[in-house]
Order: C-alpha cells, then sequence, then structure tokens
C-alpha cells in the first residue's frame, strides 16, 4: 500500500477521486460527490458532474451531425466509385449495371480455375 501524499510517514488508506492522489485519514475530505484531497479536486469533480447528465454523456455537445470530415469522406468515396465505374467502361467493356453483374458472373464462375 501507499504512503500519503502529505504524511510519508503513515500508511493511504483512499485516494482522491480527481488526481487519485494517495491519503491518509487524516488527509482525506469526505463530502457528497467523494473523497478528495483538496478544495480544488472536489470543485474540478463538481464542475465535471455539472456538465454530465444523469446517463454520464456530456450535455455540452456538438450541435452538427454532419461534419467536415463526413462530407469529405463521401466526397472521396463518390469520386473513388467513379473513377472505379470509368476504369471498368474503358478498359472492361461496361456500359451498364447488367453488363457489371455478367462480368462479375463470369470471374465467380472462374474463381475455381485459380484455387
Amino acid at each position: 500500500m501507499a504512503t500519503c501524499a502529505n504524511h510519508p510517514i503513515k500508511m493511504a488508506t483512499v485516494r482522491c477521486k480527481t488526481c487519485n492522489k494517495p491519503l491518509c485519514n487524516e488527509c482525506k475530505m469526505i463530502t457528497d460527490d467523494g473523497i478528495f484531497c483538496s478544495e480544488e479536486c472536489h470543485a474540478k469533480t463538481k464542475h465535471f458532474m455539472e456538465k454530465t447528465n444523469s446517463s454520464g454523456a456530456v450535455v455540452e455537445h456538438r450541435t452538427k451531425f454532419i461534419t467536415k470530415r463526413t462530407v469529405y469522406s463521401f466526397i472521396v468515396l463518390l469520386a473513388v466509385a467513379a473513377g472505379t465505374a470509368m476504369w471498368f467502361r474503358s478498359t472492361q467493356g461496361v456500359e451498364s449495371f447488367s453488363d457489371f453483374k455478367g462480368m462479375v458472373a463470369k470471374w465467380w464462375d472462374a474463381r475455381y480455375l485459380f484455387f
């Protein structure tokens, strides 16, 4: 067991809820929110608890669901899909989705030749 952060001679019995500092019975500050080493740690925890609701989720969250990263990812995905479609059209002669399905079916039937 660790020794108290303030009294190196005494054994620690608990740890501060905020900073995890080991504390002896003389140094611990017991509150309704938990055990703390100082008022500062108690205030930090109280501030955090006020920012969260009962389920533990942070109340101050982003209001926008779609972020720039999501939009950029979607644009990149569309560009890759368009590039792939252009490649199939120019190299494989695929003009429509049914042509593509037929080509994939031929590849699927030929898979046993490779394995």
